[in-house]
């Protein structure tokens, strides 16, 4: 039962259904009661890193990119500079089994958006 991260349940969960099914300690349960009002909710133990205001698909925190043409240009930072050749990543859509753009992200994250440059200079 450590595995459960109790305080990160709403207290009604933990009074509703968990203390119902006597499988945990009563005083285990009181301490996560108390850890979730005394402590900020952010600073729970939570299963992926939360990063206020922070790019997390960067290499400067261990991000990588693992599918895509010319990788090197995803997680750059420079989205002024490009054209056909060079800036950006891409894939070819193939169909089924077609992997995509594939970013490994350096640790477990709580993502909130992403935003994405979409080639945006066809001359079509």
């Amino acid at each position: 039962m450590k595995c459960v991260r109790l305080p990160l349940m709403s207290v009604a969960d933990i009074l509703s259904v968990v203390r119902p099914a006597r499988l945990v300690n009563p005083d285990t349960l009181l301490d996560a009661i108390a850890e979730r009002t005394n402590i900020r909710l952010s600073k729970l133990p939570h299963r992926g890193q939360l990063l206020i205001d922070e790019n997390v698909a960067s290499p400067r925190l261990g991000s990588k990119v693992i599918s895509g043409e010319l990788m090197e240009y995803l997680l750059d930072g420079d989205y002024y500079t490009y054209d056909m050749e060079k800036g950006y990543t891409r894939h070819a859509i193939s169909g089924p089994g077609d992997h995509g753009i594939i970013v490994k992200l350096g640790t477990p994250s709580i993502i909130n958006h992403i935003r994405m440059l979409l080639w945006d200079r066809d001359i079509r």
